[in-house]
Order: structure tokens, then sequence, then C-alpha cells
């Protein structure tokens, strides 16, 4: 029978076939494993439109006009800048809020090397401009895409036509 040992050394993986001379063989399994490790380093892929709509217990049209945020150790290695923000609420989409509602997001800022996994919310949410927020009910960004650049049409009636004078150019 064919044996293999697989060995990782650092960030390498070296394969070497006691029993196997075949050149086709080796390539083919070097081939296996580039692609398997490829695999294991991947973030997390965003949600789709449908898995936020579904997700999310608060969706809000606003604009971040505040925030602070501040370095969290998690467990040895593990720092996350958390933020902490507040929203000024034009519009509510999904769920109940008031004028104003805080939010709440995270990215990592320190990691051990070669670790994978959730990235927070990529890229943060800008402050000062129309986005839409996904939210859970506490105000915690879906991870990790919580939020999108929120179009003039999404905002409740009066506020679109404000918004579409505010941007339209004046006539000469």
């Amino acid at each position: 029978s064919r044996s293999f040992v697989f060995s990782l050394a650092s960030e390498r993986a070296t394969l070497r076939f006691p029993s196997c001379r075949s050149q086709a063989m080796r390539l083919f399994a070097r081939a296996l494993l580039l692609f398997a490790s490829r695999a294991v380093v991947a973030a997390v892929p965003p949600l789709t439109a449908d898995e936020r709509a579904e997700k999310a217990e608060l969706i809000v049209v606003g604009k971040i006009v505040s925030a602070t945020s501040e370095d969290v150790s998690r467990r040895e290695g593990h720092v996350d800048s958390v933020s902490i923000g507040r929203l000024e609420v034009e519009a509510v989409l999904k769920g109940e809020t008031e004028a104003a509602q805080t939010v709440y997001w995270w990215y990592p800022a320190a990691r051990p090397e070669g670790w994978t996994g959730h990235q927070g919310q990529a890229p943060t949410p800008p402050r000062n401009e129309r986005i839409t927020v996904f939210a859970d009910a506490h105000g915690e960004l879906l991870v990790p895409n919580g939020w999108e650049p929120a179009p003039v049409a999404a905002a409740e009636p009066e506020h679109a036509a404000a918004a579409d004078a505010a941007a339209a150019p004046e006539a000469e």
C-alpha cells in the first residue's frame, strides 16, 4: 500500500511519498494541497442581500454622526477595534428604533500570524455619509457587511425629495 508523510513547517507544506515514484502522483498531491490550503485561509464571504435582509432585525437608513473606538483584547494575540457610533435615522425599513440609534461594529486590530476567520466590518462604515445599516436588535452590524451606501430612493419620500433637491446643480 502507498503511504505518504505530511508535515507543516512554518507556512510551507512538504509532501514525501516513500513508496511512490510517480511524478504525476506527486504533482497531483501538491496541487490538491495547494487548493486545500487556499480554501482554509479564505476570509468569511459577504452576506448576500437576501441573507442580510433575513438575518437583520433592524434595517435603517441614516448617517453616523459620531463614533468612538477602542482596542479590546479578546484573548492572547487577538485584539479587536470595537466602535460605537451614533446613527441619525432617516428611515426605518425593518424593526423599531428612535430618531437616533446606537450602532456597534468591530474589525481585527491584531491577530496571530496566519490566523483566519471573521474580519469584522470590511470596510468600516463611513461618518457623515448616507448608509443603510443591517443590524441585530441591539444595533450590532451584521458581519462582515452590515452596511452599504444608501440610495436616495431608500429614504422616506420627503427625505428623498430634500436630498434630491440638495444634490441637484443650480440652474444658471
